[in-house]
């Protein structure tokens, strides 16, 4: 599966693809700056749940885009707490 840089890419790739700015995605998105969408784009956080309707709209993205994106998120997320988990158990 794709690493978390990988999805940030991905995220940067579907944008720029879509022909969008990073202000426009803020802009539909509701945000009042670029940064968030720039803070997802390198890493740093991820697209709220309720975002991804319309963000799977901007990007004309299926179904099957936005839960593989998704699911690799959450698959590394639980993956870094496991291992946090199995450190504390030790």
């Amino acid at each position: 599966m794709k690493n978390q840089k990988t999805v940030s890419i991905q995220w940067r790739e579907f944008r720029e693809k879509a022909g969008l700015t990073q202000r426009e995605v803020s802009d539909a998105l509701g945000y009042t700056t670029p940064q968030f969408v720039s803070n997802v784009e390198r890493g740093r956080c991820r697209f709220p749940v309720e975002k991804l309707p319309r963000l799977k709209r901007l990007y004309r993205l299926s179904n099957d885009q936005v839960v593989e994106m998704i699911m690799v998120e959450e698959k590394r997320g639980l993956l870094q707490h496991f291992k946090k988990w199995g450190k504390s158990r030790a």
